[in-house]
């Protein structure tokens, strides 16, 4: 199964982590996640893509000494049951 979804993360402030989520029908806790961003992602990294019920949890990690806020991007999933 593949998905893209175009997202803006929003601000994140210096040596934060945020947790966005995407609404993905038909993913289980149980599937594997593969995200690839369609350009890089403002030095940012992510740590960890998440399966749930019917949701895909990213964790962005901004390591740097000042905020981070990168554009509308499209976040493209690719999904193994």
């Amino acid at each position: 199964m593949e998905d893209s979804f175009n997202h803006d993360i929003g601000e994140l402030f210096a040596y934060a982590i945020l947790t966005v989520d995407f609404n993905a029908p038909g993913v289980s806790s149980t599937d594997v996640i593969v995200m690839t961003p369609n350009q890089p992602i403002d030095d940012l990294i992510v740590m960890q893509v998440i399966a749930q019920d019917n949701i895909i949890k990213v964790k962005f990690k901004n390591e740097n000494s000042s905020s981070r806020n990168p554009p509308l991007i499209t976040y493209n999933f690719l999904v193994f049951k």
